[in-house]
């Protein structure tokens, strides 16, 4: 059975937030029927020991299971032609699935594999580089997920954010090469929209491999909320390959702090609506294409 979650950046526009913030978060996660509250790492990180554990406590107290994600920055890029900057970023990468652990949970997804949103002259790279690079660190870093039992998720985005994985077929191969049942994939409909011929398609070749998905329209507004993603296709797909594994609602929707800057969004699409009942809305109508 599958476990439903919201990204808690649905409610904030900054990335970093409090523990009472959090908290905050865990309760609405609970309330509106969700079983998952995702959360950027590095918050949770930077909290004393004694807030983590409190957050853990009361995840825990309202059966909300907690996954992280994280985006590489270009000092701890682990695909960078720089090994200091590539050692901060294995150690990075290592610290952070101790804290998962720490967490109780078994799940670190994202742009773990290289840089997010870097600029670069993509027709002057050298992509295989850059790559093997990226699959040489990863082989470091894994080990400490196998130790501690968490999966962790290389997530496929659009050309415009990160270049070295795109498409499914790319990020299979990088799976592939570095060969842990630890290291499994991340798809986000989203990102799929733009850079995949066939999101049913893509979602049935990765298979097994698919250990983390992330779900939204296509201007990043919760799902069922007027784009155009195929949602039949994509329960259709889920249930080809048994996908038993969590599903994130990640949508961007609050202007004016660095989330939208970084996903670059200049509009408040919350268009005045309530954003509880939004979610829970959403959540209905996930539920029923993927359930039913």
């Amino acid at each position: 059975m599958n476990k439903y979650g919201i990204f808690y950046a649905y409610w904030t526009k900054n990335w970093e937030v409090d523990l009472s913030k959090l908290i905050q978060f865990v309760s609405k996660a609970d309330k509106l029927g969700f079983d998952i509250l995702e959360i950027h790492a590095d918050p949770v990180k930077n909290l004393p020991k004694s807030e983590r554990k409190e957050l853990r406590r009361k995840a825990e107290e309202k059966s909300i299971d907690l996954t992280f994600c994280t985006g590489l920055t270009k000092d701890k890029d682990i695909s960078s032609e720089k090994e200091s900057v590539r050692k901060r970023g294995i150690k990075y990468l290592k610290d952070t699935i101790e804290m998962v652990h720490e967490m109780n949970s078994d799940t670190l997804s994202g742009l773990i594999h290289g840089a997010w949103n870097i600029s670069v002259n993509v027709s002057k790279v050298d992509k295989e580089s850059y790559l093997d690079r990226s699959v040489e660190s990863m082989r470091e870093v894994i080990g400490t997920a196998e130790d501690l039992d968490v999966l962790c998720n290389v997530e496929v985005v659009n050309r415009f954010e990160q270049f070295i994985l795109n498409t499914g077929e790319e990020a299979l191969d990088y799976q592939q090469r570095v060969a842990s049942p630890n290291l499994n994939i991340h798809l986000d409909t989203y990102h799929m929209n733009i850079e995949e011929d066939d999101i049913r398609e893509t979602i049935v070749n990765v298979g097994d491999k698919l250990g983390h998905l992330h779900i939204g329209e296509n201007n990043r507004k919760l799902p069922g909320q007027g784009g155009h993603i195929p949602w039949d296709d994509v329960a259709r797909s889920l249930k080809e390959i048994d996908y038993d594994r969590y599903i994130v609602m990640e949508s961007f929707l609050i202007p004016g702090g660095n989330i939208a800057n970084d996903v670059k969004l200049s509009r408040d699409l919350r268009e005045g609506k309530d954003l509880d009942e939004e979610a829970k809305k959403a959540l209905d109508f996930v539920k029923e294409k993927f359930e039913s």
